[in-house]
């Protein structure tokens, strides 16, 4: 479908970019400075925001392959 512009709904930023789906799932767990911790409970310390589907795959943005976001987070905008 190509780039499109939408919102993150824990930053309230208008992106635009490509979205694609991820291996990764929010319950996929990484190194933060906190020490290990699942994206799902990233979301929920850093943003307050509980993730209804941590099975749920993530996504990113192809023009930054480092962005994996859950996709209940994304707004799209017409």
């Amino acid at each position: 479908m190509g780039p499109r512009f939408f919102t993150c709904t824990h930053r309230q930023t208008l992106i635009c970019g490509t979205i694609q789906v991820s291996m990764e799932r929010a319950n996929y767990s990484f190194h933060s400075r906190t020490g290990r911790e699942t994206v799902s409970s990233y979301y929920l310390r850093r943003y307050g925001f509980l993730l209804r589907a941590p099975g749920h795959r993530l996504v990113y943005i192809r023009e930054d392959p480092g962005s994996l976001l859950p996709a209940e987070l994304l707004r799209f905008r017409p």
